[in-house]
C-alpha cells in the first residue's frame, strides 16, 4: 500500500475558495481504481494550511490518479491560491 501525502499553504483568507476545489477532488479521487482512502485535514492553529492523506493500492494506481483530468485541473486552480508549490511525499507500507 501507499500512502500519499500533500500539504497546501493557501494565502491568508483564501480558505473558503479551497473548499469547492477539494470537495470536488475527493469526491472524483474517490472513485479512481485503487483508491483506498482520500482525506482532507486543516492545521488545527494555522487555518491556511492543509494536509491531503490518500492511501493507494500500490505505485501504478497513484501515477494513474495523477494523470486523471481532475486533478490536474485542481492542481492548477488550487495553485493560484497558494503561497508556494505543494509539499508531496510517499510512502509505502512495511507493517502488513
Amino acid at each position: 500500500m501507499i500512502l500519499a501525502t500533500t500539504t497546501l499553504n493557501l494565502m491568508p483568507g483564501r480558505e473558503s475558495a479551497l473548499m469547492p476545489l477539494v470537495k470536488a477532488l475527493i469526491t472524483q479521487s474517490r472513485l479512481d481504481p485503487g483508491c483506498f482512502s482520500y482525506e482532507l485535514y486543516q492545521k488545527v492553529d494555522q487555518p491556511e494550511v492543509f494536509l491531503i492523506q490518500e492511501e493507494w493500492q500500490d505505485l501504478p494506481a497513484l501515477e494513474r490518479h495523477f494523470q486523471q483530468p481532475h486533478v490536474k485541473r485542481f492542481a492548477v486552480d488550487a495553485g493560484k491560491l497558494m503561497t508556494s508549490s505543494p509539499l508531496k511525499r510517499q510512502f509505502t507500507t512495511l507493517s502488513e
